[in-house]
C-alpha cells in the first residue's frame, strides 16, 4: 500500500492492492509500482512485474484497472539453494 502525505506529513491518501506471490523476496520486487499523477489529482500505479495499471481517485478510491495474465510463473523456485542434482553430500 503506498501513500500520499500532505504538507504536516498526514495521510491524504493510500493506492494499491498488493499481490500475494507467497514469499517475501518475490512480495517485495513483485509489487514495486512507478506512478504519475494527472491535472485532475488522480494517481496511476503502473506494478512493474505484474502487467498492471490502477487509476486511483485523489482520496484513493480504484477507478480502473488493467491488466492481463502474466505470460511466466511467479512461482518461487523449489530448488532454492540447493546444489546440483547428484551433487548432494
Amino acid at each position: 500500500m503506498y501513500k500520499k502525505l500532505d504538507l504536516d506529513g498526514k495521510i491524504a491518501g493510500e493506492y494499491g492492492e498488493p499481490f500475494d506471490f507467497g514469499h517475501p523476496l518475490l512480495n517485495q520486487l513483485g509489487n514495486q509500482v512507478t506512478f504519475a499523477t494527472d491535472a485532475e489529482g488522480g494517481v496511476y500505479l503502473a506494478y512493474l512485474y505484474q502487467n498492471r495499471i490502477d487509476r486511483y481517485s485523489s482520496e484513493g478510491k480504484l477507478l480502473w484497472r488493467a491488466d492481463r495474465k502474466l505470460d511466466y510463473s511467479t512461482d518461487p523456485p523449489k530448488d532454492k539453494g540447493r546444489g546440483k542434482p547428484g551433487t548432494e553430500a
